[in-house]
C-alpha cells in the first residue's frame, strides 16, 4: 500500500473489470539547445479518447490533435470522474507527460 506524505493512503485496486474509460496520448516535441544539453518542448500531441459500453461496445470513439499542452491537461482532467477510472496509454509515459507539464499542471490542482 501507498502512503502520501500527508498519511493518506491509496486503497489498493480489488476490481477484476475490464477498463472500460481508455486515453492514448502521443506527443512529439522539438530539441532545442540550452548551453551544453538538449532540452525537448512540447510540440504537438495527439489523445484518443474511448468509452466502452456493456459488451465491450465503443460508446464514444474521440480523437484530437494539440497544440497546447496546457490545453492537452486540461483536456485530460475533463476525462477524470470521481467515480470512473480513466486508464493512460503512451509509448513512452514519463517522456509524454513530462513533455506537456503534467506533473506540475496537476500538482498546482493537489492532484495526489
Amino acid at each position: 500500500m501507498l502512503v502520501l506524505d500527508s498519511g493518506r493512503s491509496i486503497r489498493a485496486n480489488h476490481s477484476v473489470a475490464f477498463p472500460s474509460r481508455l486515453l492514448f496520448l502521443d506527443t512529439e516535441t522539438l530539441p532545442y539547445q540550452v548551453n551544453a544539453s538538449v532540452v525537448h518542448k512540447f510540440h504537438l500531441g495527439w489523445t484518443r479518447f474511448v468509452d466502452l459500453g456493456a459488451e465491450l461496445v465503443i460508446r464514444r470513439d474521440i480523437w484530437k490533435s494539440w497544440n497546447s499542452a496546457r490545453e492537452l491537461c486540461s483536456y485530460i482532467d475533463s476525462r477524470v470522474t470521481e467515480k470512473s477510472a480513466v486508464y493512460l496509454f503512451t509509448h513512452n509515459a514519463f517522456f509524454d507527460l513530462q513533455a506537456i507539464g503534467f506533473f506540475q499542471y496537476f500538482a498546482k490542482r493537489l492532484w495526489t
